[in-house]
């Protein structure tokens, strides 16, 4: 916190750049030209102790050149409402910084995982020589905060599993767009410190290569 010696140095400083006295007398009695008056009215706006001595002007009570302890109340004031201010906004921004990260994080790995799943599918293996029952896929995001894998069930059918130990995944909904299929499925409590969903993929609906794939957070 500034020290009132070291805002008074301040504001003398300051006092190279103030309005003069005859300055605020020849504006308040409109005796300047256009310009003058101009550069003296953007001054003003700007100025919190010009404009206070002008209100003295108004008063018919011109004031010195000297710092007065009002002067330094106003600055004081000002100073205090400010960082109040920047200190309710940054409050404001850090109580939305979570959530807006967790979307983002969350859906930067929802589309790593469908491009590795398209990827996957696109080989030739994955169309022969896998049985039933076999896990034809596993993915892990760079961050570890979401897994799934694919299991290819008895009936041909396709099932992804998803799953997270990250407790915000709790209750998240999902849609995901397969060729013409649509699916919505919610993140649920697996176990203590697990949450997971499925999505059932009928064999005779699957498209080859898994091919206009997309899971996104609702």
């Amino acid at each position: 916190m500034m020290k009132t010696n070291d805002l008074e140095e301040e504001l003398k400083n300051l006092k190279l750049i103030h309005l003069t006295e005859s300055e605020l007398i020849s504006y308040f009695e409109h005796r300047q030209d256009k310009v003058t008056q101009a550069r003296v009215d953007s001054h003003l706006k700007q100025c919190f102790i010009c404009d206070r001595r002008l209100e003295l002007v108004r008063e018919a009570s011109v004031p010195s050149n000297d710092i007065t302890g009002e002067d330094i109340a106003i600055v004081r004031r000002v100073i205090r409402e400010e960082r109040a201010a920047h200190q309710s906004t940054a409050s404001a921004s850090a109580d939305l910084t979570p959530e807006i990260r967790f979307s983002e994080r969350l859906t930067e790995n929802l589309q790593q995982l469908c491009v590795s799943l398209q990827r996957q599918f696109s080989q030739p293996a994955i169309h022969g020589g896998t049985e039933p029952g076999d896990e034809v896929w596993r993915w892990q995001s760079p961050d570890r905060g979401l897994e799934s894998r694919a299991i290819l069930e008895r009936t041909g059918d396709l099932t992804i599993y998803l799953w997270s130990g990250d407790p915000e995944m709790d209750g998240v909904r999902l849609k995901a767009h397969l060729g013409l299929l649509r699916f919505e499925i919610t993140m649920q409590r697996l176990s203590g410190s697990e949450f997971g969903a499925n999505l059932q993929v009928p064999r005779l609906q699957r498209p080859p290569g898994l091919r206009d794939i997309s899971i996104e957070l609702i």
